[in-house]
């Protein structure tokens, strides 16, 4: 696999931060990529780790650090667009596409589903590409639908069996008719790794962090965080959730005094904030804002000291 820099027969503890960096530099000669350059980086790095572990070597391993500039994919998927696409895909991709689009596998677990990883709710996987990858998924109605019907004409242990030598159908089974369904559709061409990204990135505003990363199969929470684009709507929603459901943002307030009370005047603007640039609260100063004008200073100093009243009257 290693060539350049590093000759494949080479033991372990005699490759160098010199080597790795002739060898980066020969791939990227070659023409390569920089997230392919990486993968064979993170093998290096696996392999470094775990002969380490292993104890198949005396000294300390150099450090593979991953070269900067991957492109990540980012695409998201609208539902227009998801519409479109199902319309015009043949059979088969329609039913992958549903089953990535609605569970968030990797293309690869999707095609090799066996049934005895489809249970009556969920789909278990038993293997991935790392150890967090066992999950169970729970199906939704228009996934176990596909399912159900493929089960009824199965003649095989794969859920998507091809004339292929694994037995399954392969990246390759899918292309022809993935490009077909892209241009009858009109949408921007994708990959189909892109119906994972917009799977989990349509989960994400709707489940904290840890239980995103399971249902990826994610063992670095790093590459979890990939899924997650915040937008503004949900951070309000969410911030409005942990006030208690108040709406984020300032509104018109009426504020009744009883009879039994003093009123409190409202005092020139610098008085009451003790400075141009500082707002006077109960407890602490804090800087004004351009966006804060003086007669809404005002107003929360009003409402603040009504609420410190009602504290102390108890």
């Amino acid at each position: 696999m290693f060539s350049g820099g590093i000759p494949a027969r080479l033991f372990l503890d005699r490759i160098t931060s010199e080597r790795i960096l002739a060898y980066v530099s020969k791939r990227q000669g070659d023409g390569l990529q920089t997230s392919s350059i990486n993968r064979e980086l993170q093998v290096l790095r696996r392999m470094f780790r775990l002969s380490q572990e292993w104890n198949i070597v005396d000294k300390a391993l150099p450090k593979v650090k991953m070269i900067p500039g991957e492109r990540h994919r980012e695409r998201v998927l609208s539902f227009d667009e998801e519409e479109q696409f199902l319309q015009e895909a043949s059979t088969l991709v329609r039913e992958v596409s549903t089953v990535l689009l609605d569970c968030g596998l990797r293309p690869e677990e999707c095609f090799r589903l066996r049934w005895e990883n489809v249970t009556e709710d969920c789909l278990e996987i038993h293997f991935g590409k790392t150890g967090a990858a066992r999950r169970r998924i729970p199906m939704t109605q228009r996934v176990a639908a596909v399912l159900e019907m493929r089960r009824e004409m199965a003649e095989s242990d794969w859920v998507f069996p091809a004339p292929t030598k694994s037995g399954h159908i392969e990246p390759s089974s899918l292309k022809k008719q993935h490009a077909k369904a892209l241009i009858d559709s009109r949408v921007s061409p994708f990959p189909l790794y892109t119906f994972r990204h917009t799977c989990l990135t349509r989960w994400a505003p709707h489940m904290d962090p840890w239980t995103l990363a399971y249902l990826a199969g994610n063992q670095d929470m790093n590459i979890t965080k990939r899924y997650v684009h915040p937008q503004i709507e949900t951070i309000q929603k969410a911030m409005e959730k942990v006030q208690g459901g108040h709406k984020i943002g300032h509104t018109a307030q009426s504020v009744e005094v009883s009879s039994d009370q003093q009123p409190l005047q409202v005092a020139d603007s610098k008085e009451v904030n003790g400075a141009l640039d500082r707002i006077r609260t109960c407890d602490l100063l804090v800087r004004s804002q351009t966006l804060y004008p003086a007669e809404l200073r005002a107003r929360s100093f009003i409402l603040n000291g009504l609420r410190s009243a009602c504290v102390r009257a108890g």
